[in-house]
């Protein structure tokens, strides 16, 4: 029961050199060593053209080396701790079933926890970080999400055919570039709890919100609409340290305003600090200045040159000419200076009109040249007793019939009888 390609050794072995049968089976272990420098080939063949299967129900260990699928499919793990899979074409895993959707599942060291999962729908889920280098497209045809529950890292472009949805916050550290849109379409840029900033890119210009296209490059400018089409241009404010000029670009005041006239048309102007009537209010704890219809010029209290009293001041090159006021305290009543210091011109009071005295005068027109006076005149007195009183204590007098009463102090009856 032997010959050169089957006989049983001096270990008591049975050496078979090839075995030819339509079924083998043997209960234990088989362990087939070709006692070789070389490697040693287990093969399954039909030399028909029928197909010839090796079916293992257990485990298949592999021990430094690597199993070949096909030409140029390999499965390697020579390299310890890597399981490597080459193809030279595409490697294509079918997932799920008539009972539904399949996972392909990463877990991590515990084998219990998965990490990263692709279902049969072509969801992709990720429990840790997702770092894209390159560029990310999600198709709005095909049914495909991203869901990432820890952080996702984009370095690369990500780019959105359909749309882009955030529920939580979304932080921008470089440039967000939205396209143009067509012609009534509506952007929303940022939204939140107090509201919302939507614009409108029609034409190149950003319409209905709060972003505006400035044209203009000049830093300090007020910006104005140029056109109907809300094209922005400078305009002639300027602003620079607090201060603001119109007509100039140099303003030393907090407002200055050069080239032009300023025109009121039935509104006032005030300024001060608190309100009044007017045309023109200029007010200040220390004095007013009120330009009004009604009241012509009325300067109150400049405190500069009468100690406080009410009243209408002329300056030459800062030196008082003339002065009109009135005693506040009830001392002296409606004073007319000319010339306080220094001297301008000669110190008198010219009236160019006939003159009236007196309330019942108010509508009574004088001669030409005239003046006429309801009350009594005095001349170097401060207490005329008659109509015409000249002296001290009114030496001279002439009484309302048109006598003379007094001459030097000698009482008469002019042209009447001289007193004994």
């Amino acid at each position: 029961f032997q010959s050169s390609n089957y006989y049983i050794n001096e270990n008591g072995k049975l050496v078979i050199g090839e075995i030819d049968s339509t079924k083998l089976s043997y209960e234990g272990d088989i362990t087939i060593d070709a006692k070789g420098p070389g490697p040693t080939t287990v093969a399954v063949t039909n030399s028909s053209t029928g197909t010839a299967n090796l079916s293992v129900q257990g485990d298949v260990t592999v021990v430094g080396g690597k199993i070949t699928l096909a030409s140029g499919e390999t499965i390697d793990a020579q390299t310890a701790d890597v399981v490597t899979v080459t193809s030279d074409g595409n490697i294509a895993m079918v997932l799920g079933d008539v009972s539904g959707a399949k996972k392909i599942y990463v877990y991590d060291s515990t084998g219990t926890n998965d990490v990263f999962s692709v279902d049969s729908d072509g969801n992709v889920f990720a429990d840790g970080d997702l770092n894209i280098m390159g560029s990310f497209t999600a198709a709005e045809t095909t049914l495909a999400s991203l869901s990432v529950t820890g952080t996702a890292t984009i370095t690369g472009l990500l780019s959105a055919n359909g749309g882009l949805a955030v529920t939580g916050n979304s932080t921008v550290s470089g440039t967000s570039t939205v396209g143009t849109l067509a012609t009534g379409t509506t952007n929303t840029v940022v939204m939140h709890d107090s509201g919302l900033l939507q614009t409108r890119m029609i034409d190149g210009k950003v319409w209905d919100g709060a972003l505006v296209d400035y044209l203009a490059s000049t830093s300090g400018y007020l910006p104005m609409y140029s056109n109907s089409l809300g094209t922005l241009t400078n305009s002639s404010i300027f602003e620079t340290g607090g201060k603001v000029g119109i007509g100039t670009t140099n303003p030393a005041n907090l407002l200055d305003i050069i080239g032009g006239n300023i025109g009121l048309n039935e509104n006032s102007l005030i300024m001060g600090d608190y309100g009044a009537q007017g045309i023109l209010s200029i007010q200040h704890d220390d004095g007013d200045i009120w330009f009004r219809n009604t009241n012509a010029v009325i300067i109150d209290k400049p405190g500069s040159y009468t100690g406080g009293d009410p009243g209408f001041y002329i300056l030459r090159d800062g030196s008082p000419v003339a002065s009109m006021d009135w005693d506040d305290e009830g001392a002296y009543g409606l004073f007319i200076n000319i010339a306080n210091a220094p001297p301008v011109g000669p110190r008198k009071i010219t009236l160019a009109d006939p003159t009236t005295i007196g309330g019942a005068y108010s509508s009574v027109v004088p001669p030409t040249d005239g003046l006429l006076v309801l009350g009594n005149v005095g001349i170097g007195t401060t207490g005329p007793i008659a109509k015409f009183s000249v002296g001290a204590s009114s030496e001279f007098q002439v009484n309302s019939t048109g006598n003379i009463v007094k001459i030097n102090n000698v009482d008469t009856s002019f042209p009447g009888t001289q007193a004994a």
